[in-house]
């Protein structure tokens, strides 16, 4: 199974939350694991992984 792979964007509004409580959560290090940032030069892109998202979530549902 090949893992899929979403935007910062994308992942908040599949948590129903502002991509800011993304960028608190990763710093805090409650997302460990789920999330690949890639710096360039000038800026850094952040992707999270999807099953991994959507299973940790549902350990707060």
């Amino acid at each position: 199974m090949e893992k899929e792979f979403i935007s910062e964007r994308q992942a908040a509004l599949l948590l129903e939350v502002n991509p800011h409580t993304m960028k608190t959560w990763r710093e805090k290090g409650k997302l460990d694991g789920m999330f690949i940032e890639k710096k360039y030069p000038n800026i850094s892109r952040v992707i999270y992984d999807k099953l991994k998202l959507l299973n940790w979530v549902k350990t707060f549902r």
